[in-house]
């Protein structure tokens, strides 16, 4: 299961407060503890007890040899076993600011003491005994009156005075690696936030300036499963979807740009021929009768092909707009077909290809337009007429088959490349465009018949090889 980001920035914060106060707690637990055992359960084993018995040491063998304080050699001798076992450093002032005694330097000895020293003995207050952790300040009192004041500096690292520093150490160690800690989680969070979160944004917001820009040409590649993933997942489609969508308005542009060339083209050839004729007829170039009728013959056919190229572009603008209405009535298939092939066979008779119609067919039930199925029938039968050779023929079969009626129109002509069978229902495609604008094709017939069988809920295909035929399949569902 996939935490989302929300959720993962909660936890990363509560992280944040709460593993570098486990790691202070921790560290404190273990340096309290290892003081614990340095001190043990026997309560002479305690460094603040036992610091306060060795000042009181201290202060007695003072009191008792301040007598022959002056003799410095004799003094230190007294003093020498507290000076070596703790490394102590003694001072001794009296009430003139005389340093009397310095275990550290004898030449300071019976001189002036310093203002640093003096400033020292002055904020520790003079008469009293103050204790600090390693400075001890205490007056020197002989019988009964006060002489002068003793400072005893502890070293540290000694024990008992070992035991406070170590503790000190191991506090200020402790919220040290609290403070580590907590460094490490924000620079792990920042990495985190910019490894799931900025990123990730910064690819979509240059995704937003490539797609501003006209580029789509490239993909998201954030692919987790939180806020950002299924932003990124969404802001994908998107992506794939306006560029499917520019694709296609790029394919209608150039089919629009190549319709108003193939319309251009078409328009002007037979109105070209057709201007040709009458000025011919107008010149006088026609002066018997039998060449004026074939030029009137050629007007005819031209105007007849530009008729059905007007017609067939305003069929296909209303099926485009989505304006094609179909009056559905229930008929039976074998009269409606037989009426349309009965034209046929009576237009084209012995003249040109033979139509062959496999009869009887099929008496089934469908619910058709039949002006519009007629409109079918007819687009594909001149279809393949205009492409058979005089000899060739054209063969109608049609069967029931798992409720539909199929009709088959099949010819011998010289058949479809295989690269064209794709594009065959296409608007304005022509696989041969030199035989089909000879032939007054728009490219517009098949696309017609397209849009009426699937307004129907049927289909339409076509199987052909180049050199033996083309046989086009429509099948509609029957009742």
């Amino acid at each position: 299961m996939r935490i989302g980001i929300r959720k993962r920035l909660i936890i990363s914060f509560v992280l944040l407060a709460v593993i570098p106060i486990a790691v202070i707690l921790i560290s404190l637990v273990v340096t309290f503890t290892k003081m614990e055992g340095q001190v043990g359960s026997d309560p002479q084993q305690d460094p603040a007890q036992q610091i306060e018995e060795i000042n009181n040491s201290i202060a007695i063998v003072i009191g008792d040899n301040y007598s022959y304080i002056e003799d410095y050699d004799r003094f230190y001798l007294e003093l020498e076993p507290f000076i070596a076992e703790y490394q102590l450093q003694v001072q001794i002032v009296d009430k003139q600011n005389i340093l009397l005694f310095d275990s550290d330097d004898r030449t300071t000895s019976m001189k002036p003491a310093s203002s640093d020293l003096v400033e020292m003995l002055e904020s520790a207050g003079q008469g009293s005994s103050i204790s600090k952790m390693f400075l001890y300040v205490f007056p020197v009192t002989v019988d009964g009156e006060e002489k002068a004041t003793a400072l005893v500096l502890f070293n540290p690292a000694v024990a008992p005075f070992n035991i406070f520093m170590d503790a000190i150490k191991g506090m200020v160690i402790s919220f040290g690696a609290g403070f580590i800690t907590f460094i490490l989680l924000i620079i792990l969070l920042t990495w985190d936030i910019s490894r799931t979160i900025l990123k990730p944004l910064a690819e979509l917001n240059k995704a937003t300036e490539r797609i501003a820009k006209g580029d789509l040409e490239f993909n998201i590649h954030y692919n987790k499963k939180d806020e950002l993933g299924n932003f990124a997942r969404s802001f994908e489609s998107m992506r794939l979807q306006l560029n499917e969508s520019l694709a296609k308005q790029k394919v209608i542009e150039n089919a629009r740009k190549e319709m108003i060339a193939s319309i251009s083209h078409d328009l002007r050839t037979p109105i070209a021929s057709i201007q040709g004729y009458v000025e011919g007829l107008q010149d006088g170039v026609a002066e018997d009768e039998e060449t004026r009728n074939r030029y009137l013959s050629v007007i005819r056919d031209k105007t007849g092909q530009l008729n059905r190229q007007i017609e067939d572009l305003f069929e296909y603008s209303r099926l485009d707009a989505g304006q094609l209405e179909l009056r559905v009535e229930s008929v039976d298939s074998r009269t409606i077909f037989e009426k349309i092939l009965q034209e046929v066979e009576l237009r084209h008779g012995s003249k040109g290809p033979s139509l062959k119609i496999v009869r009887p067919l099929p008496s089934v039930n469908v619910q058709v337009d039949p002006q519009r199925l007629e409109q079918v029938m007819m687009n594909l039968l001149e279809n393949a007429f205009r492409y058979v050779p005089e000899e060739g023929s054209v063969t109608v079969r049609s069967w029931t088959e798992d409720a539909h009626l199929i009709v088959a129109i099949e010819d011998n002509g010289p058949g479809i490349a295989e690269r064209h069978l794709p594009h065959i229902f296409n608007s304005f495609f022509r696989g041969e465009r030199s035989r089909s604008r000879k032939s007054g094709g728009s490219g517009l017939g098949l696309a017609i018949c397209k849009y009426i069988i699937e307004a129907h809920t049927g289909r339409i295909w076509v199987e052909s090889k180049e050199g033996e035929g083309t046989t086009f399949f429509f099948a509609i569902p029957n009742k």
